[in-house]
């Protein structure tokens, strides 16, 4: 099995996926995680009016010119501002014309039907202009925009209560493996309940996709692949954990055969999840995983989320890359391998802690970042190594 670069799989992968060609209407309330299908455009003024950022008093500039504290400018409180008066104001309100700046009200001090101004404003200080958020015309977030949190107060200010949002890529999740029970079954003494369908929906739930989860199929190579077949007509894109390397109960390599796949790799150079296999079959790309939940979870990240971001129309939305220094020393590795860690307050990094075998799950819990450490010597506290952002 000849075993290439992680960066090589994904790029292969990568590259044979097309956007979908999908959209639905969302309300502003659904779009974190999805991707715009159409660009937002302002169709009114934000804000609407002049208003003022603060409580205070609207004034000419010009009437208060060398107040100070010990010397300040007394203006006579009006409903409208003309020569020498002023008007109350609070946050979010109005500026009545006339004015050209709003003193806080910190910095004034009542006077029976006058105000003390007690500093020098500036021309047009803390006076918010018509439209300066978002005038009408503009363009507030393009076409294949991520949406998150920090949208939702412009689409609301805008009062949009409808967009159209890129359809959410049906991801199928389908484990492998006789030993494998759903929760909830009785479980025979040679069984173990599956892990890795659940992490995975949890996971593409998290990042934007639409988990479709199919029950555990066994290892029988005709049985895998008529599973297959009948996963990818429910779906557009299909994870399978387990039977992917070269030993006898291993189903899927026969598999993809009997579906007459597009291999597009079978092998990794990495540790875990070396075995990985990515294919075309139904015209639908299939990245065939390890059994072993954290070797399927690795190389979900480098090399299937890109593919399925591209799917969800989030072109060139990488994971997250950075580097940062060790919290502790990592031996020394034959291999290139990824490490399930945890980003210190300090700005460090620092292996999880628990056992690291890639069949283990209780020590992921919590993790932020995999080490991306690449073959070498020992290394040292501080060292810097490369992280991908999960």
């Amino acid at each position: 099995m000849e075993r290439i670069s992680v960066e090589r799989g994904a790029a292969l992968l990568l590259e044979r996926v097309k956007p979908l060609a999908r959209w639905e209407k969302i309300s502003p309330a659904q779009a974190p995680g999805r991707v715009l299908w159409e660009s937002v455009t302002a169709k009114l003024d934000t804000p609407p009016f002049d208003r003022s950022p603060l409580d205070g008093y609207a004034l000419r500039s010009v009437d208060a010119v060398g107040a100070e504290p010990e010397k300040p400018a007394r203006l006579v409180l009006g409903e409208a501002v003309g020569p020498g008066t002023a008007v109350p104001v609070s946050t979010g309100s109005p500026i009545p014309a006339g004015a050209d700046c709003v003193v806080k009200v910190e910095d004034t001090r009542r006077d029976g039907d006058a105000v003390l101004v007690c500093i020098a404003p500036a021309h047009w200080e803390n006076y918010v202009f018509r439209g300066e958020d978002m005038p009408v015309g503009r363009t507030i977030f393009p076409v294949g925009t991520r949406m998150d949190w920090t949208h939702v107060a412009a689409l609301a200010a805008q009062g949009v209560t409808a967009l159209a949002a890129a359809a959410r890529p049906k991801v199928g999740v389908l484990p492998t493996g006789g030993e494998l029970v759903p929760a909830g079954a009785p479980l025979p003494s040679s069984g173990i309940y599956d892990a890795n369908g659940p992490m995975l929906c949890a996971r593409l739930q998290a990042l934007g996709m639409e988990p479709v989860a199919f029950p555990p199929v066994g290892d029988d190579a005709e049985l895998l692949a008529g599973r297959v077949r009948a996963a990818l007509a429910k779906c557009d894109f299909l994870l399978t954990t387990g039977g992917v390397s070269v030993g006898a109960e291993d189903a899927m390599p026969r598999a993809a055969e009997l579906l007459g796949a597009e291999v597009l790799f079978h092998g990794l150079a990495v540790r875990p999840g070396s075995p990985a296999m990515a294919f075309l079959a139904e015209g639908k790309p299939v990245l065939a995983l390890s059994g072993n939940p954290f070797a399927s979870l690795a190389v979900f990240e480098a090399v299937g989320r890109p593919a399925l971001e591209k799917l969800a129309g989030m072109e060139g939305a990488l994971p997250g890359r950075m580097t940062l220094p060790l919290a502790e020393g990592l031996p020394a590795s034959q291999v290139r391998r990824f490490i399930r860690a945890v980003r210190t307050p300090e700005g460090r990094v620092c292996p999880a802690a628990g056992g690291h075998s890639s069949g283990m799950v209780w020590s992921l819990a919590g993790c932020d970042c995999l080490i991306d450490r690449s073959p070498g010597p020992a290394l040292e506290p501080g060292s810097p190594v490369p992280l991908l952002i999960l």
